[in-house]
């Protein structure tokens, strides 16, 4: 992959997150909490920023609430050696907000999310004009993230859809439904065999969970690794490179030339202390690792180094890069036989 390439990351549905810490966490009881940190984000945002931390230029699209707007602009500005430009279109209404719930003692955490802006038609005219003139041959280009209220799967369909008419290597880390109908995996069957075709590649790169590959083949679940490794595979006759992350497991990777890898890391329980932006930081390390020009099995490594590094601190990319080192040689990689 060139150096030359221009990334673009776009996020719909960005979100304020908030990190309390209550001991003995308790729903439906009165609990004390501290609030140990809070900024601006959403998915892109923060593969985003992990990239300006890795080095790399890039610039941030999307949407923000006007109530948020500035707060954005400051925020994408901490960040470095790299940096990002802002180009998030302000929407009227409040961004909405994340909050976690870490309590330490249990070692648990707990999401709760508001509902934000409410996306108009002229917004939606205004992302499109905008990833179209981003998009080129020379751009990667990242959707992550929810849709906002006001925008149907057909107007992302539309946006995505620009970004690959423009020849752009698009990844897409959106939830198994959306992936299902943009990659058309509902013509796809678990007992099927894969057979590459190298034309009938849709785009460059998805990272779905567990959860979500199931959604994308269309069935209740995918429990086996052998199941895993073969829908893993059939998704792969659409996209050029596929992640499938396996939480503490680790993750699988099938390369463009078919191989597939598997990567696993045994970190302590007790040094897990956020699973926020984990995966958006995977995606930023993939992309690094690839624009290093790295060997397959060492994109997923580092990707995989870089997101557990994320987990064993509070925030999204608040780390020195010299503290995933001694965690990237914890990684495995290993072949697994075709």
């Amino acid at each position: 992959m060139s150096k030359s390439l221009s990334i673009i990351t776009v996020t719909l549905n960005t979100a304020v997150d908030r990190v309390l810490e209550a001991d003995n966490f308790t729903v439906g009881k009165h609990a004390k909490a501290r609030q140990i940190n809070r900024y601006p984000a959403g998915k892109g945002i923060n593969v985003s920023r992990t990239l300006a931390r890795l080095g790399w230029m890039n610039v941030a699209t999307g949407y923000a609430g006007e109530q948020h707007a500035e707060e954005y602009e400051r925020y994408l500005k901490t960040v470095g050696p790299g940096s990002v430009k802002n180009q998030l279109l302000t929407v009227k209404g409040a961004t909405r907000e994340n909050i976690t719930i870490v309590d330490p003692k249990n070692n648990t955490d707990t999401h709760i999310r508001t509902e934000g802006y409410t996306i108009s038609p002229h917004a939606l005219g205004r992302i499109t004009s905008k990833v179209g003139l981003l998009a080129r041959p020379d751009t990667i280009i990242v959707f992550s993230g929810s849709l906002p209220t006001g925008m149907e799967l057909a107007d992302f369909y539309t946006l995505v859809n620009v970004a690959m008419s423009a020849g752009s290597r698009v990844i897409l880390d959106v939830d198994g439904q959306t992936l299902r109908s943009i990659l058309h995996t509902d013509t796809i069957n678990i007992d099927d065999t894969p057979q590459p075709n190298p034309s009938s590649k849709i785009c460059y790169l998805v990272k779905p969970n567990l959860e979500e590959l199931a959604e994308m083949i269309g069935v209740p679940a995918i429990l086996s690794h052998d199941e895993i490794l073969k829908a893993a595979r059939l998704l792969a006759t659409r996209v050029e490179w596929v992640v499938v992350t396996l939480g503490g497991d680790g993750a699988i990777m099938i390369d463009p030339e078919g191989n597939a890898w598997q990567g696993k890391i045994d970190i302590p329980k007790d040094q897990i202390v956020n699973t926020v932006g984990c995966g958006d930081t995977m995606v930023a390390g993939l992309i690094d690792g690839q624009l290093r020009e790295l060997p397959p099995d060492q994109i997923l490594k580092s990707a995989l180094a870089l997101a557990t590094t994320n987990a064993t601190h509070v925030g999204v990319a608040d780390y020195e890069l010299a503290q995933v080192e001694p965690i990237e040689e914890k990684v495995a990689v290993t072949s697994i036989d075709n």
